[in-house]
């Protein structure tokens, strides 16, 4: 697995690896949200803190994914773009459809009505 996932709460958060070049590693992302739709998930986080690099097939396929999860009532939202892959996302007119957020606070406060301060208190005290 090239890249790293993470709970919180109801939102899951997975973070890509540095190069999404519409390989394996764009297919394992692919993959790994498909699996969480059939689990029931229903809310993502894509941070791309660890992300440098996005190529058209990436992009595409997260149009493509983007789809699937409409047609379940799930949402998403993109958070720690990198300016070399949000430029092309702004260009192709993508920004406001991935919801693009500026940190994963912002991303999860934009996925859930109860307050993310509430959650991270819950993590620290389990």
């Amino acid at each position: 697995m090239r890249f790293h996932r993470e709970y919180i709460g109801n939102i899951v958060i997975l973070e890509p690896p540095s190069n999404l070049f519409g390989g394996d590693e764009t297919d394992e992302i692919r993959d790994e949200i498909h699996a969480q739709l059939a689990a029931g998930r229903r809310r993502f986080v894509i941070d791309l803190r660890r992300t440098e690099n996005m190529n058209t097939p990436a992009i595409t396929m997260f149009q493509r994914v983007l789809a699937d999860l409409e047609d379940v009532g799930a949402i998403w939202a993109f958070c720690n773009v990198d300016r070399k892959i949000e430029h092309p996302l702004v260009v192709l007119k993508l920004v406001r459809l991935f919801n693009v957020c500026d940190t994963r606070q912002e991303a999860l406060r934009f996925l859930t009505p109860e307050p993310v301060e509430a959650w991270n208190e819950a993590r620290e005290h389990a």
